[in-house]
């Protein structure tokens, strides 16, 4: 999904920018992928973080990020 992001974003910044396709156009590459930034940060969490139930076991090094959200019903 990221790669025909980025492939999309390229190619329609860069016919707008010389005139070869209209906003319209670049608002539905927009909508089309309005919810990726979502997915990829649920991602991030679901594949790379690590639950924490102590306290005591909370990172501390810098760039260590602590999010809470609620668990996901499956």
């Amino acid at each position: 999904k990221i790669d025909n992001f980025n492939t999309e974003r390229i190619k329609a910044i860069h016919k707008f920018l010389m005139g070869g396709t209209t906003e319209s156009e670049l608002k539905i590459v927009c909508e089309k992928n309005s919810k990726l930034g979502n997915e990829l940060y649920n991602y991030v969490l679901d594949e790379c973080g690590e639950f924490i139930e102590d306290v005591e076991k909370i990172p501390t090094e810098i760039g260590s990020m602590l999010i809470s959200r609620p668990k996901r019903i499956k």
